[in-house]
């Protein structure tokens, strides 16, 4: 286990609460005052760890299986080679479950190029990809509320429009 591995994982977990962005802290400001923080913060932390987790197996198995097939693949393009005895040893592909795992997407390209290729295998794919994107869509939206809200609920604590309402300003 290296250290860099898990300060990147604290990163991930610190970045997905939007803790510096105040989206949280407005949610909390309609809170009644004898609220349980301390019961609301384990639940959100606690949440957020476990969908994270369980993202991080999906990806991950997404991924192992786009490496599995074209190692598969690789592998049945050696043996045909290899059963017309045409090629020499040295000129067949070199087949690495380890490099094809190495080479996978990341980014924006896991999301758009991994899971759009797994999405291909599914019965009735069109559908599933349009589901898929709509999806990443709508989660796009989504994740700008919470730093919506801390804005909006900022400048109509602040008074600064006193007669707009806070529909307008959002």
């Amino acid at each position: 286990l290296e250290p860099v591995v898990w300060l990147e994982a604290g990163t991930q977990i610190f970045f997905s609460l939007g803790l510096a962005f105040g989206g949280l802290i407005a949610f909390s400001s309609y809170n009644p005052a004898n609220n349980n923080c301390y019961r609301d913060a384990l639940v959100v932390s606690f949440t957020n760890c476990s969908t994270s987790m369980f993202a991080g197996v999906v990806v991950f198995s997404v991924i192992g299986f786009k490496a599995h097939s074209i190692f598969d693949s690789c592998v049945e393009e050696r043996t045909a080679l290899m059963a017309l005895n045409k090629t020499a040893e040295a000129d067949l592909p070199v087949c690495d479950l380890q490099k094809e795992l190495q080479n996978s997407a990341s980014g924006t390209g896991l999301a758009f190029i991994i899971f759009t290729e797994a999405i291909n295998q599914f019965p009735a794919a069109q559908l599933w990809a349009v589901l898929f994107f709509l999806m990443l869509f709508t989660l796009g939206i989504d994740s700008q509320f919470g730093t919506l809200e801390g804005v909006t609920t900022s400048l109509v604590d602040m008074k600064l429009f006193p007669n707009v309402p806070k529909e307008v300003i959002t």
